[in-house]
């Protein structure tokens, strides 16, 4: 019987075109104990994987299989199949061969430790945050590597969102100003006035002055129908009327001369003639009475009246001195 060496052995992955591999490529060589290769087909030869290098656990098997060396002694096989998940689950993994050397099979020493390459087939399901920044190679990701608009400011640094807004601009707020920002006291009780370029000169005023009164030319006004109220006070009134010695007054209560001794019922007015009690001349007296009550309106003008004419004159103009238009209030904040 010759003792069976396991010299080497070779992981790749196995080929599967358009679909990630879920087996290993293994190659190995198999000698006697004096170095001679094992040549021939119908090698039966067993794989398993432990936990640890010497004892620890069994993870995985397979059925055994029969593989064929060529002269040199050189074979090759796949193992497997594994689930997606067995590497990410088992990341330290050691591998046992068996060969039969045509009376029992005997465990091949070292346990073989998976090379990297056979973790390759996984990325055909990664696991969600197993890929870090240290796996990630420095300035390995380009411009034309990156999904347009993916990266939003809230997957951002707080200091690179705030270096991509330039120094100097100013913004409205509706609460305080945030970090970064400083009030622009500048523009409190204020509104902006567009220029080209920046002067930070202030202007203008909340309150109207200058105000004159200016000649408007000849023009007209219209009065609109209205009426006049005549107190009964003012129409009921008497008039004296002064007599001579002779007992004849020279005028009436409207100036006019008359010789009739007095008589000046033609107008309505009442005749008293004769000495007075205290030795005074009598006085004629006249008075006038009204149908119109206390409070009692005349006659309405009609509407419209009409218009007049008016010299050239001035209209005074009187202000509180509050010309603010509706505002809502907010903060302005200059980028620090």
């Amino acid at each position: 019987m010759k003792k069976i060496a396991f010299v080497f052995g070779l992981l790749i992955l196995s080929s599967v075109a358009w679909a990630v591999p879920n087996t290993i490529r293994f190659q190995g060589r198999l000698t006697d104990n004096v170095g001679s290769p094992i040549v021939g087909p119908g090698v039966r030869v067993k794989f398993s994987l432990y936990d640890l290098q010497d004892g620890g656990t069994q993870v995985w098997t397979m059925p055994e299989k029969t593989v064929t060396t060529n002269e040199a002694g050189l074979f090759s096989t796949d193992i497997g199949t594994f689930d997606p998940g067995f590497f990410t689950a088992h990341p330290d993994v050691y591998l046992q061969i068996e060969v039969n050397d045509g009376t029992a099979f005997k465990t091949l020493k070292p346990r073989q430790k998976l090379s990297a390459v056979a973790y390759s087939f996984t990325t055909g399901d990664v696991p969600n945050n197993s890929i870090s920044t240290d796996k990630i190679q420095d300035r390995a990701i380009t411009e034309n590597k990156i999904v347009e608009h993916s990266i939003t400011t809230a997957t951002l640094n707080a200091s690179v969102v705030q270096a991509l807004i330039p120094t100097g601009m100013i913004g409205m707020f509706a609460g305080q100003c945030p970090d970064g920002w400083g009030a622009f006291s500048e523009m409190n009780n204020r509104f902006p006035l567009g220029v080209e370029t920046y002067t930070g000169i202030d202007g203008g005023s909340t309150t109207i002055s200058g105000l004159t009164t200016v000649a408007s030319g000849g023009h007209s006004h219209t009065v609109n129908e209205h009426v006049h109220s005549i107190p009964k006070s003012v129409i009921d009134h008497q008039h004296l009327t002064a007599f001579n010695s002779a007992g004849a007054v020279s005028k009436d209560p409207f100036g006019h001369a008359d010789s009739s001794a007095g008589n000046f019922d033609q107008y309505g007015f009442a005749v008293v003639v004769g000495p007075k009690p205290d030795g005074r001349e009598y006085e004629k007296t006249s008075s006038i009475t009204s149908d119109y009550k206390e409070g009692n309106t005349g006659p309405s003008i009609p509407s419209p009246l009409g218009t007049s004419s008016i010299p050239d004159h001035t209209h005074t103009i009187s202000s509180d001195g509050n010309w603010l238009p509706p505002y809502h209030a907010v903060v302005y904040c200059i980028k620090r």
